[in-house]
């Protein structure tokens, strides 16, 4: 639950700072700040529903939350991977070391909530 809260902060704080996205998205990765922040809203939109449905699946219990995972879990590995670049964008201000540990940080969670939802919804005989 902690890393859906997680990812559903920054999800809506992408959304949150929307006119300062563009111009961040092009000076850290040369992207045009229109194609950047299209694709950063719906991954966030995207981002926000899957974390929003894994959220509510893990919080009531449902028994299929653990074989949903592992469809699911391609599609995070993908958002989540884009998003981990994200403390990127702010480097300057927080400092290199600060942002890279914070994409390390980020990249890792899909693969730590993978072993988690495995531990408390698989079975052995289940490969998340």
């Amino acid at each position: 639950m902690f890393i859906q809260a997680g990812y559903l902060a920054l999800y809506t704080t992408a959304l949150l700072y929307f006119d300062k996205l563009g111009g961040a998205v092009e000076t850290q990765f040369g992207i045009p700040s229109s194609i950047g922040l299209s694709v950063a809203v719906v991954l966030a939109m995207c981002g926000i529903a899957v974390r929003l449905y894994l959220s509510s699946a893990v919080g009531l219990d449902h028994p299929e939350i653990g074989a949903n995972f592992r469809k699911l879990f391609p599609v995070l590995l993908l958002f989540d991977g884009l998003w981990a670049a994200s403390p990127l964008l702010v480097a300057s201000q927080i400092g290199y070391g600060i942002a890279l540990a914070g994409a390390a940080g980020l990249a890792y969670l899909p693969f730590s909530q993978r072993t988690l939802v495995r531990a408390a919804y698989g079975t052995r005989s289940d490969s998340v």
